[in-house]
Formats: C-alpha cells, structure tokens, sequence
C-alpha cells in the first residue's frame, strides 16, 4: 500500500486513534473538536475512517 489517500483502512474510534498516536492532550482536543466539526468524516456508530484520522492528526502534528 504505497498511497494513504486511496486506502481504505478501516474505521476506528477517535479516541483509540490518540491513543495508538501517542497525541498530546492539546493534540486530542483538536482531533475530536476537527472530527465532530467535519460531520462527513464522523460514523453515526461515533467511528472514522483510519485514513481520515491519520490524515488529521499528521497535520496536528506537523503543525506543532
């Protein structure tokens, strides 16, 4: 799998994703409040896909 933005990974909970991540408090605050703003990437059963999780939370951390 050498291209992230066409796979399909799988879903998984946000909060589990910071978890695996090792993100920062500040970190999971501004995945949750990115996820719940983005109603497209969110799963009614609370769930994102991979991707998107790791997408977001690359540039959270790119970011600072």
């Amino acid at each position: 799998m050498t291209d992230l933005s066409r796979a399909r990974l799988g879903r998984i909970d946000p909060h589990a994703l910071a978890e695996l991540l090792q993100l920062s408090p500040e970190q999971r605050a501004q995945l949750l409040h990115t996820l719940q703003s983005t109603p497209q990437a969110l799963r009614p059963d609370g769930t994102v896909p991979i991707e998107v999780g790791l997408g977001i939370s690359t540039r959270l951390r790119s970011a600072g």
